[in-house]
């Protein structure tokens, strides 16, 4: 199921993330319970060791790393959980599935992804994160075009392997300028779309590395969703003067993410937004006002 939907439609829907888990809840049962019965909680163990090693094999062949494992990972258990107790209803009934039964369920299942594939709808959300700053638009502005390296020490999240800003450097000024914003993963390249100095800094996104280092004990992993199904489409910067010397700096990003189920995906990725629009917005911060300083009399 799992070759069928990531390999083959290259989607990351609601076939995989609920089909898999509960398929795999419900053939362990059904296995398990034909052998000889079993009580609902061994029941349910049997199922997440089927799951665990369902995990642990992707992460062996290289197919996924083990941040995503462990993100998917919230949704697979209860779901698998429901597979479980269905698998064990089925299994004790007076004439339990056929192995044909399960074959079709299965590749029932396994297409619905190549309708999910042909039938794709990617939302664009934003993301808005702000600050003030104790100094003028004018300071702001200067750090908000390129920064120098950041050298707060990263948040313990962002030590799990996910991309975090280090400095962002501009070739040019104004609309066609080209901004570097460099990432531990690589570089977003992004051609400057509005230069409104010193109230907007707006940009495309051009292109992006990977979202993340995956855990693995190898050197490369073959993760189709390290690749475009979270993209960053473009970005913004927005100075607003509150007072003579403060400054009220909004940085927004807009993104597509092609995994489901949504909600909870987006909840993960607004919240990585948040913490890397901080780390940028809180270096900011402290350099404008620290020059502010030095130019007050």
């Amino acid at each position: 199921m799992i070759a069928v939907g990531v390999m083959g439609f290259r989607t990351y829907g609601g076939s995989v993330f609920f089909g898999v888990p509960f398929m795999t809840g419900l053939i362990s049962a059904m296995v398990a319970n034909r052998v000889v019965g079993r009580s609902l909680t061994e029941t349910i163990v049997l199922g997440q060791v089927a799951l665990l090693l369902i995990g642990g094999i992707l992460l062996l062949m290289a197919l996924e790393g083990g941040i995503c494992i462990m993100l998917a990972f919230p949704i697979a258990f209860p779901i698998a959980i429901m597979g479980s107790v269905v698998g064990r209803l089925l299994a004790h009934r007076d004439r339990p599935p056929s192995l044909n039964h399960v074959t079709v369920l299965l590749l029932t299942v396994s297409l619905g992804s190549g309708i999910e594939a042909a039938m794709p709808n990617v939302p664009i959300r934003t993301v808005l994160t702000s600050v003030e700053i104790d100094a003028p638009a004018s300071r702001v502005w200067e750090q908000v075009v390129s920064f120098r390296e950041i050298e707060r020490a990263p948040s313990w999240y962002f030590r799990t392997g996910l991309a975090y800003p280090l400095r962002a450097r501009l070739e040019g000024t104004g609309v066609g300028a080209v901004r570097h914003c460099e990432f531990t993963t690589g570089a977003f390249v992004e051609p400057i779309t509005v230069w409104d100095e010193p109230r907007v800094l707006a940009f495309d996104v051009q292109s992006q590395p990977p979202p993340l280092h995956e855990w693995s004990p190898y050197a490369h992993v073959y993760a189709p969703h390290l690749d475009g199904f979270f993209r960053t489409t473009h970005g913004e910067f927005r100075l607003i003067q509150l007072a003579p010397n403060r400054t009220r700096l909004e940085g927004r990003t807009w993104y597509s993410l092609q995994m489901q189920p949504s909600a909870y995906w987006q909840v993960i990725a607004d919240t990585i937004l948040h913490a890397i629009h901080r780390r940028v917005l809180d270096h900011v911060k402290a350099h404008a006002e620290s020059q502010a300083q030095i130019a007050t009399p």
